[in-house]
């Protein structure tokens, strides 16, 4: 959804096409059989994290925790926050939730893990809000779209043709 996006305009749109990320995210789905629920969801990140995750995918959380400063930077990654639920795959339900991440991520450093765990016999958690959902594997997201926005003044009325 684009709830609240009258702020922000689309100004590039790039369509990721990564066979192995689309393989990976088929097996899985064919794991989970006729228990999955496919959703759209959004990721706020810097511009060099978002290629790295067109090319390679999200970092595994349980990875993620092995890995110290030099090898996230080697990987194009960051840590934003601790995460309320720990260490894991935070995807926003809708765009201008994630362009606030997109935005604060510029000025945030890697932190270290905390927070609560996936819960047992469970695969993700939606937050209490229910603006976005924490996900533990990759192969649980995949990406198709890069979006990149500019910020307009609330007041003004931008009109494209398509």
């Amino acid at each position: 959804s684009f709830s609240g996006i009258e702020q922000f305009r689309i100004s590039k749109l790039f369509v990721i096409r990564n066979h192995r990320l689309f393989k990976q995210f088929e097996d899985y789905r064919s794991e989970l059989g006729k228990r999955w629920q496919l959703r759209l969801v959004y990721h706020g990140s810097s511009r060099e994290c978002l290629r790295a995750i067109a090319e390679n995918g999200f970092l595994e959380p349980k990875k993620l925790k092995k890995m110290t400063d030099s090898d996230l930077k080697s990987h194009n990654s960051k840590v934003l926050d601790k995460g309320y639920f720990g260490c894991g795959i935070y995807q926003g339900f809708s765009a201008d939730y994630a362009i606030y991440y997109a935005e604060r991520y510029k000025h945030e450093e890697a932190g270290e893990e905390l927070g609560r765990n996936c819960e047992p016999g469970f695969d993700s958690h939606i937050s209490p809000e229910a603006k976005e959902i924490v996900l533990f594997q990759s192969a649980q997201v995949l990406p198709i779209f890069i979006i990149r926005f500019v910020r307009v003044a609330s007041t003004q009325i931008v009109e494209e043709e398509l």
